[in-house]
């Protein structure tokens, strides 16, 4: 056990994933602080307007970016030696995407005399580009390995995003501090993106190259419903909840969401480590070495899990006012659910290694059904409290089907499956007793000691006295 973790420990794995938890953290840390700044300054219907034009950008990103970025990962290997030129063609490519949707949207907008609503398409239009385009960027730092510049990156986009905004909701939007918020992160995010589309195109000096345009869309476009079912299952709950309990049930929803970025950001960083380590190891043929990380990997963040979900509490009771503590019951299904999206994330990535990309999409496609229809079903019923159990079971289907398709590609001997599976087991029973115990404190704490001493046994029979 002692030689296992010192190996890992000690490979560039851990040593990206240690850097990028770090600095994510510090990076989330400027927008948990601003949680309470926010909350003061919004209202909880005014807080669901805010999330509602979120949503609206992430659906638009993935029509106007085309997920382009996701080819970067293979692209890399194939083309390495001519790398700055297909990115630079292909970023163009999103930008004509880009133009087309603004010329048409405007010109829809202005002929059915919908005036009103013309700045905040554009707003959405413009955002979901440069959202991109920083995106495209951070996927190709990620894939190179090169951590500090991707950290750096996030680091400007956060702050640009927030700065502005409290500027835009202090001064000119004072009276209207959702439009304040809406219109400053997007342009500081406008700032940051435009610097690098204009470096990508210096270096690559290319607009236009059939076969990268070709070969980037060959790998995106089906990955495209991958990413519209991605946005259904952690977006569209938000404008489902809005049209059947209004925005203050939306600002209530996405408040618990908005504290579960602790679970975000080591799902987070833990997946922008893994990608281009498990992309070098299965392109080098190092099966074994693939295997134990995952175990490892899938080991610390089921503890981490564990901890988070009783913490997760006390943080929502300090950061957000009493207005907004109905919503703390969905913290333990959310905060599961990001487990399963880590999860999920290991046949996933066997997937992209693979170039079966279409099973992708037809997995998220089948799960994003599931989740429209289950919120039919039970929104209506429940209120928002019944979106957070709709995700959690999608997630979970996901990483299920995931497995099976992985099987199917005679591959998921890279992992261990029956440690997968019973991780998922273990976590779902711990997440009922502290939903159990929410409401007394010593209980919920006595709980993930017990816990975690439990696990640690498991995790020592289960993963190292088989490699010993």
């Amino acid at each position: 056990m002692k030689k296992t973790l010192q190996k890992l420990l000690g490979n560039n794995l851990f040593k990206a994933g240690g850097a990028y938890t770090i600095a994510t953290f510090a990076l989330k840390g400027v927008n948990f602080f601003t949680i309470p700044i926010f909350t003061s300054m919004l209202n909880v219907t005014e807080y669901g307007v805010v999330n509602n034009f979120v949503a609206w950008v992430s659906i638009f990103s993935i029509f106007i970016g085309l997920n382009l970025n996701a080819a970067i990962n293979t692209a890399f290997h194939e083309y390495r030696d001519d790398i700055d030129r297909f990115l630079s063609s292909v970023i163009w490519l999103s930008f004509i995407v880009f133009s087309s949707f603004v010329i048409v949207g405007a010109t829809a907008t202005l002929l059915l005399g919908k005036t009103e609503e013309l700045g905040f398409e554009l707003f959405v239009l413009l955002q979901s580009f440069v959202s991109f385009v920083i995106s495209f960027q951070s996927t190709y730092y990620m894939i190179r390995n090169e951590y500090c510049a991707n950290i750096m990156l996030s680091f400007l986009s956060t702050f640009a995003n927030v700065g502005f905004s409290l500027v835009f909701m202090l001064t000119i939007f004072s009276s209207h501090p959702d439009l304040g918020r809406i219109v400053g992160s997007s342009v500081g995010l406008f700032l940051l993106a435009v610097p690098l589309f204009i470096r990508l195109t210096v270096r690559g000096k290319t607009l236009y190259h059939k076969t990268y345009w070709g070969y980037a869309l060959k790998v995106s476009v089906p990955l495209i419903p991958h990413a519209i079912g991605n946005f259904v299952i952690s977006q569209f709950d938000r404008i489902m909840i809005q049209h059947y309990n209004g925005s203050y049930s939306v600002g209530l929803y996405s408040f618990v969401y908005n504290i579960a970025t602790i679970i975000s950001v080591l799902w987070t960083a833990s997946n922008n480590a893994w990608v281009p380590w498990f992309f070098s190891k299965f392109h080098n043929e190092e099966r074994s070495e693939i295997r134990k990380a995952a175990n490892v990997l899938t080991s610390v963040f089921m503890a981490l899990t564990a901890i988070l979900m009783p913490l997760s509490v006390e943080v929502a009771g300090l950061l957000g006012p009493e207005t907004y503590s109905k919503g703390v019951v969905l913290i333990m299904p959310v905060t599961l659910g990001y487990f399963f999206q880590f999860m999920y994330g290991f046949p996933v990535n066997l997937e992209f290694a693979l170039k079966r990309t279409g099973f992708i999409g037809v997995s998220t496609a089948i799960a994003a059904f599931i989740n429209v229809m289950l919120n039919v079903v039970f929104l209506p019923r429940f209120g928002y409290i019944a979106a957070g159990y709709t995700t959690l079971v999608t997630y979970t289907v996901l990483f299920i089907m995931h497995f099976f398709v992985a099987k199917r590609l005679n591959q998921f001997a890279l992992f261990d499956g029956k440690w997968f599976f019973l991780s998922s087991f273990l976590m779902t029973g711990y997440m009922g007793l502290q939903i159990l115990a929410i409401n007394t404190l010593l209980l919920r704490y006595t709980l993930m000691v017990v816990y975690l001493l439990f696990l640690l046994v498991v995790i020592r029979k289960q993963i190292f006295k088989k490699e010993e």
